[in-house]
């Protein structure tokens, strides 16, 4: 790693930079800008304390005319009139009291529910009408004190006015009633006019409920109106007195300066356009940035008067970074600055490293590609030579195995020998196993297997695998419950594949089951999933295998004899094939001796639309005559071993050949109903002699099978793609054969 100390000693590049920061003006220009704007906040807040006092003259002043006429009306409220109970006398007391006070509209008596019992506008004895202001009516007779109301406009008045109310209480509570002047806005309209505020300002007067009482611009258009919103926001919180900037019915922004009278509720506003206040604040700013904008002058020409010096071998440094960049080698500044002289020799000991790690970087680039090139061939010539050691193991396997089952069919057979086939059909049948998860786990691990995924009830392939293994779990003696589901249990999967997992699964719990043990196979279908269980009373599994159970080639510690054999490959199988249908496979365990427990979960699916079975004895109506078959293999044993047991066991035609061309002329003549082809045959494979035989009109409905010792997916394709109708893996189970060739041939 590159590792360069500069140290900045005291030096000719170290004294001028310090020169510069003495000459620098920012000190200068921060405590410049501190002080003016200290001074600008200073006479914002000095004109908005004298609008606040203004605002305070003006409340008390609007608190002093209310109260002159709550004087006038408690002087009323106690006439000898009134206490006599003479209400008309009262009523032209009342009209005379009016008629001294022009701003009053009206003088109405109401009883503390707001029942009005006198008003002056109408003549004595006529009806009266509804209540008017029932709530400052109502204030004013529960708290017994004087009061104002808000803004409203009355039935008889027609126009906007406010209520001034004096209680009135006769020898007890059952006269009580409430005094009440109603005013015309004007009196305030004029209070408003004789107030000293700023040139420009808006003064509002507001009710309790933030209505406009009076206004000194716009007033008689908006009278009883309420105030702007963004002013009765800021008066909803609560606080008696203030200032926050708001915006008039207008739109124009204003510095709202407002007071709550604790008298009346009511509340006095002066607003003061934003630009009164802010003006002397712009002034101030602009003085600031022009002094920032002097000093930055002159900083500037000091600072270029400093660094002139030093510009020339800084633009060699910057040259000579360029010049890294490109890939090419920086030269050193000729400078007597031993501070950019060091820069320059750092520059050219980074560029000398960086060129190593290039140089390493692509050397390691260059191998790890080899090494990918490596493994990608590795991995293809592992996929060719599994393939081919399938071929090459299935077909020896696929005569030895039909030679067992003849023998075992052979009516006069000795009990010796019979008991022989068995063993060399059962080391077979196991031998053909292992080969068989052997490229199944090499198509699973890489996501080569192609599912032929359908609609089907997991409890009809219960019969499929329990057949399967059937024959290991009574060779062991052990016992196999089997727990359908009581409804069908519906998966969007591969029917062979799941028996596959089934079989793995059981055979697994076969093997590590002592004789007597009892093996358990359970469906059941939930809300979202099928489970299938298999469960058993085994060796179960220590707890540091469980967590790695499914891993290829995890395997139990065992003994030398290996009673329980194999490569560890199905469990890794089973957990693939799950996957590859979107569902989940677990294992649990209460430890050595206590059994094992596997779980399989299914995303589980509606039920399918059904389709009608076929009527009995429709199969049978249509049977076709004796068969006659083609076996070609080049295999002699292998061919001459199905030709037997076709022919002896299920009473055939076969015709054997193991050359591809003789086989070929024969057919045209022999025209067969069925022809069993292998395909790796020398000359010509089974593809070219599937497409040929489809191309002879004598032979084009034959039905061609495919019996290869190639079993990859890819291969049925191929299979499927040149004209077989079924494919088959060596060695193949003859009675599953003729089986599926009849289905065939019946449908």
């Amino acid at each position: 790693m590159l590792r360069t100390s500069i140290s900045f000693e005291r030096g000719v590049l170290h004294r001028r930079v310090f020169a510069s920061i003495l000459a620098g003006f920012a000190p200068l220009v921060l405590l410049s800008y501190l002080t003016l704007s200290a001074n600008a906040e200073h006479q914002k807040r000095e004109l908005i304390a004298a609008v606040q006092h203004t605002m305070r003259a003006l409340t008390m002043a609007v608190d002093a005319e209310l109260q002159v006429s709550q004087a006038a009306l408690d002087t009323l409220a106690t006439s000898a009139r009134l206490k006599a109970g003479d209400m008309a006398g009262f009523h032209a007391e009342a009209r005379e009291l009016l008629r001294r006070h022009p701003n009053w509209a009206n003088i109405v008596l109401s009883t503390p529910d707001a029942r009005q019992v006198l008003n002056t506008r109408r003549p004595f004895g006529s009806a009266l009408p509804s209540r008017v202001d029932p709530e400052g009516v109502e204030r004013v007779g529960r708290s017994a004190q004087p009061g104002v109301g808000n803004i409203v406009v009355g039935p008889l008045l027609k126009k906007p006015s406010f209520a001034v109310y004096v209680p009135v209480r006769l020898d007890g509570p059952q006269r009580a009633y409430v005094l009440a002047a109603p005013t015309l806005p004007s009196s305030l309209q004029d209070l408003i006019r004789r107030q000293d505020v700023p040139d420009g300002a808006l003064v509002s007067i507001a009710d309790r409920n933030d209505n406009i009482v009076a206004r000194s611009l716009n007033g008689a258009e908006l009278i009883g109106k309420p105030l702007s919103p963004t002013l009765r926001q800021v008066l909803r919180e609560g606080r008696d007195e203030g200032w926050a900037v708001t915006t008039t019915l207008e739109g124009a922004q204003v510095y709202a300066v407002y007071k709550r009278s604790p008298v009346t509720g009511w509340t006095a506003v002066i607003g003061i356009p934003v630009d009164a206040i802010d003006a002397p604040v712009r002034r101030t700013y602009r003085l600031l940035a022009g002094s920032i904008l002097i000093a930055s002058l002159l900083g500037l020409g000091v600072a270029l008067a400093f660094a002139r010096s030093v510009t020339r071998p800084m633009l060699q440094l910057r040259e000579s970074a360029d010049a890294m960049g490109r890939g090419a080698a920086p030269d050193i500044p000729g400078t007597d600055i031993p501070e950019i002289r060091k820069v320059g020799e750092a520059m050219a000991q980074a560029h000398e490293e960086r060129a190593r790690l290039l140089a390493s970087e692509r050397e390691a680039h260059r191998q790890e590609r080899q090494a990918r090139l490596a493994a990608e061939e590795a991995s293809r010539a592992k996929d060719e030579f599994l393939a081919m050691l399938g071929h090459e193991l299935r077909n020896p396997l696929a005569p030895i195995c039909s030679a067992a089952e003849l023998l075992q069919r052979q009516a006069g057979a000795d009990a010796a020998v019979a008991r022989l086939s068995a063993i060399v059909r059962r080391q077979a049948d196991h031998l053909r196993r292992l080969v068989d998860d052997i490229l199944d786990v090499s198509r699973v691990t890489r996501k080569l297997v192609a599912l032929r995924r359908e609609p089907v009830d997991v409890n009809t392939l219960l019969p499929q695998a329990v057949e399967q293994v059937q024959e290991q779990v009574a060779a062991q003696g052990l016992q196999l419950s089997v727990q359908a589901c009581a409804q069908p249990a519906w998966v969007l999967a591969d029917p062979t594949r799941i028996v596959q997992v089934l079989v793995n699964l059981l055979g697994n719990a076969a093997k590590f089951t002592p004789a007597g043990g009892h093996i358990t196979l359970a469906v059941a279908a939930g809300e979202g999933s099928v489970r299938i269980t298999v469960q058993d009373d085994g060796i179960g599994i220590a707890p540091t295998l469980l967590p790695r159970v499914f891993e290829l080639f995890t395997q139990a510690e065992r003994p030398l004899d290996r009673a329980q054999g194999g490569l560890g490959l199905g469990l890794p199988l089973v957990r693939g094939l799950v996957q590859l249908h979107d569902g989940r496979v677990e294992a649990a365990s209460g430890g050595e001796g206590q059994g094992a427990t596997f779980v399989v979960e299914l995303p589980r699916i509606a039920a399918p639309g059904l389709v009608a079975a076929p009527a009995p004895g429709a199969a049978a109506a249509g049977a076709p005559h004796a068969l006659r078959l083609m076996v070609v293999d080049d295999n002699a044993d292998a061919a001459q071993m199905m030709g037997m047991f076709l022919r002896e066991q299920c009473g055939y035609e076969v015709i054997v050949y193991t050359d591809p061309f003789a086989a070929l002329a024969a057919a045209a003549v022999d025209c067969p109903d069925v022809c069993l082809l292998d395909i790796g045959m020398p000359r010509m494979d089974g593809y070219e002699l599937a497409r040929r035989l489809r191309a002879n009109p004598a032979t084009r409905g034959a039905l061609l099978v495919a019996v290869s010792g190639y079993g990859q997916q890819k291969d049925r394709e191929a299979a499927f793609a040149a004209g077989f109708a079924q494919h088959f893996a060596k060695p193949v189970d003859l009675a599953q054969l003729v089986a599926a060739v009849g289905k065939a041939l019946a449908a």
